[in-house]
């Protein structure tokens, strides 16, 4: 049990991190998405705040 909550406390890390990344790169424009996809993007992120419309 004590491994399986270390896994999930893991896996909970990394989703935060990927989604500041993906974060990051779609406010700052690294990526050249369309507006309105980016936005799609940025709204089914987890852990990660809205994004205003």
């Amino acid at each position: 049990m004590i491994q399986v909550a270390i896994v999930a406390g893991l896996l909970q890390e990394y989703t935060a991190v990927v989604a500041r990344m993906l974060e990051y790169m779609l406010n700052d424009a690294v990526l050249p998405l369309p507006a309105r996809l980016r936005l799609l993007i940025l709204r089914s992120l987890p852990f990660a705040p809205r994004a205003a419309p």
